[in-house]
């Protein structure tokens, strides 16, 4: 009997180790385990919504400081020097320039851009990323692309917000 007793003892000992020691601290790793994965998503949450107001700020300060710098009209050599600038953007692009107008805005516009071109549809759309390009002071106004022979047709009309060259 002893033999017996000794081995129910010693699984009743481990059952209260179990139940006392091993259970608690395995609900608390589990909801130290939720903690984390909640202050994670919080985390990512809250980078995102720092990202975009920093780039509303952005945009925003930006947007102000065209409209501050955008006072004074044109002056013909500026517009001259901001066409060939316009043109310089437009080489290296596989696409046939039909029409390139540049003409001064009325404040906060400073210049207005209108381009018609033909090519292939990828290059098109190429070609109109790369005239707004960040840096190139562009901001669409309309763009129109339709069917033409040799794929598609651009109409476009872009606006400088910021002071020209």
């Amino acid at each position: 009997m002893s033999t017996r007793l000794l081995g129910l003892g010693s699984l009743l000992a481990a059952l209260l180790v179990y139940v006392g020691l091993a259970l608690p601290a395995r609900r608390a790793a589990a909801n130290a385990g939720d903690e984390y994965r909640k202050a994670r998503s919080e985390r990512r949450e809250v980078l995102q919504r720092l990202s975009r107001m920093q780039r509303v700020r952005a945009v925003r300060a930006q947007a102000a400081a065209a409209l501050v710098g955008g006072g004074a009209p044109a002056s013909d050599g500026s517009l001259l020097e901001f066409r060939r600038s316009v043109l310089s953007s437009l080489e290296g692009h596989d696409v046939s320039i039909l029409r390139l107008v540049v003409t001064p805005g009325r404040p906060p516009v400073t210049a207005r851009v209108s381009l018609s071109a033909d090519g292939r549809f990828v290059d098109v759309v190429r070609l109109t990323g790369g005239l707004v390009a960040p840096g190139s002071g562009l901001v669409l106004d309309k763009v129109r692309i339709g069917p033409a022979t040799a794929g598609a047709a651009l109409q476009l009309e872009a606006l400088s917000l910021g002071r020209l060259p």
